[in-house]
């Protein structure tokens, strides 16, 4: 019996959301658009060589593949991003027998050693963000839609919760369901209306705000430094 897919799905959730919160996966934002590309683009069916090693030409073409105006700069910076994020493992082309594979956690090399002498593979890690990327990039704009609605209603109900959990903790006497009766646009609402409401319509919206809220704040910081 396989127990691995709630486990995979919320890494999954976990990848989403700190791509959606410009956090995390893309602590390093100047260049997160070509290491997303790449990822992408790796993740695609016709480019899962997941048995072959790939030079620094084909990681470079395969972020051309979705920014073909990339024009070949801090390619060194990428590729030791992704080895550091553990999207990378690879292994130094230039012994005479295939060196065995190293990782971020047994080999510390400067990004123009590791650009030049190493060839890479993208490790399962790396595939699974791809798989993320793909899915809330779709060319199809239902779709694309449809992984986003999905990733959102899930965390965001999963925060409203431990919203929940809580305000029970903190105010046990408290009844709850008595503050969800409302009337918006003159229609009223039933407590499980209220829910309904908050759980599809308030909580994410609210969400939605605060994390706005929150990459004007990071972003002003940055521009003040």
């Amino acid at each position: 019996m396989s127990f691995e897919f709630p486990s995979r799905f919320l890494k999954k959730l976990d990848i989403y959301q700190q791509i959606r919160s410009d956090q995390g996966i893309t602590k390093y934002k100047r260049l997160w658009k070509y290491e997303s590309a790449f990822l992408e683009v790796a993740y695609r069916e016709p480019h899962q060589h997941l048995n072959s090693f790939s030079d620094k030409n084909q990681v470079i073409e395969w972020i051309q593949k979705s920014l073909p105006d990339y024009l070949r700069e801090d390619y060194e910076q990428i590729l030791g991003n992704l080895f550091y994020k553990g999207y990378l493992e690879a292994r130094n082309k230039q012994c005479p027998i295939p060196s065995a594979l190293v990782t971020r956690d047994n080999i510390a090399v400067r990004n123009r050693e590791f650009a030049q002498i190493f060839e890479y593979r993208v490790t399962p890690e790396g595939l699974l963000v791809g798989e993320v990327l793909s899915e809330i990039r779709n060319t199809n704009p239902i779709i694309r839609w449809w992984n986003k609605y999905r990733y959102e209603l899930i965390i965001d109900t999963l925060w409203l919760l431990l919203f929940f959990g809580v305000y029970k903790v903190v105010f046990p006497d408290q009844d709850l369901y008595k503050y969800i009766n409302f009337k918006i646009l003159a229609v009223h609402f039933n407590a499980a209306g209220g829910i309904a409401f908050v759980i599809f319509l308030g909580w994410p919206f609210l969400n939605f705000l605060y994390r706005k809220l929150y990459l004007w704040v990071e972003k002003y910081k940055l521009n003040g430094r």
